[in-house]
C-alpha cells in the first residue's frame, strides 16, 4: 500500500513512454528571425519590415508566395530581391521627404511644395518606383518653374516618367509639355535661364523669336537657344542686305546683289541657318577664294 501512495505522488515532466521513461522532445517548426521577428520556415505570406542585409535570410522560406515589406528602407536591397523572385508577390513604401508614402504599384506623385533639397532626395527614391508614369511639379507662388537643374535632375532619376509642369516664361503660361512656344520680345538678360528650361522640353519642336528689333537678343544668343535644343526649329525674320530672310529659309540668293566685306556678313549668319541647303552668291564680287 505505501508503495502505491509513492507512486501516486511522482511528478514526471513531459511525457513518458509506456515504460515510465521520457518521451523524445516535440520539435516545432524552424523559426527564421530578423529583428521586426521570427517566422516559421512554411510561412507563405510574410509581412515583416526588413533592416539592411536580412533580405538574405528570406532564402529559407520554403514556399514563399507574397511578402509585405512596407517600412522597411533598404529600399534597393528589397528591389533586387523582387527581381530575382518574380513568383513572390512583393509589396513595399517609399517614405518621400514631404511625408508621403507611396507603394511600389505606384503610378503617379506630386511633388508640390518640395523645394531644391527636397526634391534632389525625391529623385533617389522614387527611383524605386518601377512602375510610375506621371511626376507631378508645381509651379511657385509667382509662377516660377522648379529650378531647371531639378527638372534635368528628375528626367535623368526617371527617364520612362513623364514630368508635368506648368509655369510662366515671358510672363506667358508654359508646359513642359508643349510643343511650340512664342518667345518673341526675349531680351539678351533672359536668355541663359530660357535656353535651360527649353531644354528640359523633350517634346519642343518650334520656338518662335519674332522680328528683328522685337526683342535684345544676339545672334549669339540664337546659338546658345539652338544648342540647348538641337532639335528645335527657331523661326527669327531680319533683313541682310537688302533681303527679307527667316531662320527657316531653306534657300537663300544674293544673287548679284554687291558685297564690299567679300560676304563676311552672310557667313556670319549661316551658322545660325539650320534649314538652308542651298546659298547663292553669284556675280556678288565675292572671291572664289
Amino acid at each position: 500500500g505505501s508503495e502505491m501512495c509513492i507512486r501516486d505522488r511522482c511528478c514526471f515532466s513531459g511525457p513518458v513512454t509506456e515504460e515510465g521513461e521520457p518521451a523524445p522532445a516535440v520539435i516545432g517548426p524552424k523559426l527564421i528571425s530578423f529583428a521586426a521577428g521570427s517566422f516559421p520556415e512554411e510561412t507563405t505570406a510574410l509581412s515583416v519590415v526588413l533592416q539592411s542585409g536580412e533580405t538574405a535570410k528570406l532564402s529559407g522560406f520554403t514556399g514563399l508566395l507574397s511578402a509585405d515589406f512596407s517600412g522597411s528602407q533598404c529600399y534597393e536591397e528589397i528591389e533586387a530581391w523582387a527581381e530575382e523572385h518574380p513568383e513572390v508577390s512583393v509589396r513595399y513604401t517609399v517614405a518621400l521627404p514631404d511625408g508621403q508614402t507611396l507603394d511600389n504599384s505606384a503610378e503617379s506623385v506630386s511633388l508640390s511644395g518640395l523645394d531644391s533639397q527636397g526634391l534632389a532626395q525625391a529623385a533617389e527614391l522614387l527611383r524605386y518606383l518601377p512602375k510610375l508614369k506621371t511626376v507631378e511639379l508645381s509651379a511657385g507662388d509667382e509662377g516660377a518653374a522648379p529650378a531647371p537643374g531639378d527638372i534635368k535632375l528628375l528626367r535623368e532619376s526617371l527617364p520612362e516618367a513623364e514630368l508635368s509642369c506648368s509655369f510662366s516664361l515671358m510672363g506667358r503660361p508654359v508646359s513642359l509639355a508643349d510643343e511650340s512656344l512664342d518667345l518673341t520680345g526675349l531680351l539678351h538678360e533672359d536668355v541663359a535661364s530660357t535656353a535651360e528650361y527649353l531644354a528640359c522640353m523633350p517634346n519642343l519642336k518650334y520656338v518662335e523669336l519674332g522680328t528683328e528689333g522685337s526683342g535684345t537678343f544676339s545672334w549669339e544668343d540664337i546659338g546658345v537657344l539652338q544648342t540647348a535644343c538641337p532639335n528645335t526649329d527657331f523661326n527669327f525674320k531680319f533683313t541682310l542686305l537688302g533681303q527679307s530672310l527667316s531662320l527657316m529659309d531653306e534657300t537663300v540668293s544674293f544673287s548679284h546683289i554687291p558685297m564690299e566685306d567679300e560676304g563676311a556678313a552672310v557667313r556670319s549668319i549661316l551658322p545660325y541657318m539650320k534649314k538652308c541647303t542651298y546659298l547663292d552668291m553669284d556675280s556678288c564680287g565675292v572671291s572664289n577664294g
